[in-house]
């Protein structure tokens, strides 16, 4: 038979495991139940809120290094409950924590970019430290990530280097959503009609001072990209007719 002792509180007699533990006690349990006391708690902190907020406050700005110092061990000690439970939150409530995440960012992204301007600065040289170890660290995992993310998303890729290429030349960067980009690669190769291998690429190069505009792209398979390499359209065309007149014997008008 379960035992049990009655709540001094409440006068209800309850299982064992419904009360605290209470050193000072005869049986070790504490007098008064886990829910007389919690009902104890809950109404004393509201009358009294602002009193214990201040001595709450006060007793961890002079204990700082202790409480650090204990928070540590505790994490050291339970470290692999620790993350299991965050795991196990994350997966439960990652639908909720991420509309969450973003209404914040929405309402605050002036702030936090503020913020994280303010501390890449002051930890530049930090970073580029943490950051060049964490890459060498965590290559082969980064490298997987990234081809997924290009298999699921190439037009992205392409859309951000193309732009990222221009605005190192300084030839002018201009929208190209990356709609724009799949549209082209949707499209058949404008020189021979292929509809493999479909590459965007742009009619006057960067090289040669062309901009990353909707209206300087075009589609090319891969074999016409890679002849006309980094010359104009119109130079890369009369090329490659000049070249089958001469395997053909025609002459060009």
């Amino acid at each position: 038979m379960t035992r049990g002792k009655a709540c001094t509180k409440c006068g209800e007699a309850k299982p064992l495991e419904g009360f605290r533990k209470q050193a000072s006690s005869k049986d070790g349990l504490a007098f008064a139940c886990k829910a007389c006391t919690n009902a104890h708690r809950r109404a004393y902190y509201g009358e009294n809120r602002e009193r214990e907020n201040a001595y709450s406050r006060e007793y961890k700005a002079g204990h700082r290094d202790e409480i650090a110092a204990s928070n540590r061990a505790y994490i050291v000690t339970h470290k692999a409950e620790l993350d299991a439970y965050s795991r196990e939150y994350n997966r439960t409530h990652a639908e909720g924590k991420s509309a969450y995440n973003r209404a914040y960012h929405a309402d605050n992204s002036a702030e936090l970019n503020a913020k994280s301007r303010a501390y890449n600065d002051v930890h530049t040289d930090r970073l580029k430290v943490y950051s060049r170890e964490y890459r060498a660290t965590h290559k082969p995992e980064k490298n997987a990530s990234r081809r997924e993310a290009y298999a699921a998303n190439p037009e992205v890729f392409l859309s951000r280097n193309q732009k990222r290429h221009a605005r190192k030349l300084g030839n002018g960067v201009f929208e190209v959503s990356a709609k724009e980009i799949a549209r082209i690669r949707l499209s058949p190769c404008v020189h021979c009609g292929a509809t493999e291998n479909i590459q965007v690429d742009h009619i006057i190069p960067l090289s040669k001072g062309g901009p990353h505009s909707i209206g300087n792209l075009m589609s090319l398979c891969g074999s016409c990209n890679s002849s006309k390499h980094n010359s104009f359209y119109s130079v890369f065309k009369a090329r490659r007719a000049k070249d089958l007149a001469n395997a053909t014997g025609m002459e060009l008008a």
